[in-house]
């Protein structure tokens, strides 16, 4: 049974793709600008950057 009190929208599951996409156009791309291309907030591309560099650093580690 769902519980109804939870609070927020839950998080959508992106692929790792997504995020390492991301990360190589943020070496070439501001943060406004791949708010843009995304068509979000400038906040919503920080948040997801934050995101893909704890993706990134998982996976490194799983590599060693």
């Amino acid at each position: 049974m769902k519980n109804i009190h939870r609070g927020g929208r839950p998080p959508i599951q992106r692929e790792p793709e997504f995020y390492i996409k991301l990360l190589d156009r943020y070496e070439t791309h501001s943060i406004r600008q791949l708010a843009d291309i995304y068509d979000v907030s400038h906040q919503t591309i920080w948040n997801w950057l934050q995101k893909a560099k704890e993706e990134a650093s998982k996976n490194s580690e799983q590599r060693l």
